[in-house]
């Protein structure tokens, strides 16, 4: 009987991205009210600026090329593992979400559901036609890429909306972090919703000047492990 052997993650001595740039651009205004920052937001739309509130105060950011870039690279990533892996989930790319219970607001680089409910309502609501934001459930996981240093309190926003899992990502690491009972994220090593761990992420994303298409041939084979049981396993 022959053994199929998959691809390990590649190896990154340093374990870092790459030397960290600040190419993106941040100023925070303090003491907003939360209906002049749901009118700002009401009003930019989907332009390329994005304004993130968490509670008293508002920053407007305009990412740059490195921030961009890591979005992207980390979204082939999620795509490759709910692909071969069989994992039923949606994607919801950089939605605003807006809650004025907890006046707390956001636009996430990447967010996805995995509840099977909240991936079922938010196909019914798609399909309906309904934009009304504040209808849908709120992601369980979302991606957050700080290539410069945010100027407001953005665990507190996410920790606000109720969001389960937060990788976050500045330009050198990668973290994965939970939401506890105390409404505080901790560090941990594993995603709840995905067979990876944060160190696989940072490997991947720091061979990503490899080249797009080896990369992502290799990103599948290296998938197709997970599926296998192994590489990583939960």
């Amino acid at each position: 009987m022959s053994t199929t052997t998959f691809p390990a993650p590649p190896t990154a001595p340093s374990l870092r991205l790459g030397a960290t740039t600040t190419d993106d651009r941040r100023v925070a205004i303090r003491g907003v009210p939360w209906d002049v920052y749901e009118r700002l937001s009401e009003a930019i739309g989907d332009q390329h600026v994005r304004l993130n509130y968490d509670g008293k105060d508002l920053e407007i950011m305009a990412p740059g090329l490195e921030h961009e870039d890591l979005k992207l690279w980390v979204t082939l990533l999620l795509d490759a593992v709910m692909m071969a892996c069989r994992i039923r989930g949606r994607l919801g790319g950089q939605t605003t979400w807006r809650r004025p219970a907890v006046e707390r607001g956001l636009e996430a680089d990447q967010c996805a559901w995995f509840d099977p409910d909240k991936v079922a309502a938010v196909k019914g609501l798609r399909d309906s036609g309904v934009k009304d934001m504040g209808l849908y459930p709120v992601p369980e996981l979302a991606i957050e890429i700080d290539i410069s240093t945010p100027e407001i309190d953005r665990p507190a926003i996410y920790s606000g909306l109720g969001i389960d899992e937060v990788w976050r990502m500045d330009g050198d690491a990668v973290v994965f972090e939970h939401l506890g009972a105390d409404g505080q994220y901790v560090a941990v090593e594993k995603s709840r919703f995905l067979p990876v761990r944060a160190s696989d992420v940072l490997a991947w994303l720091t061979a990503k000047d490899a080249g797009e298409p080896e990369w992502r041939i290799r990103l599948a084979e290296w998938a197709a492990g997970l599926a296998a049981g192994g590489n990583s396993p939960l």
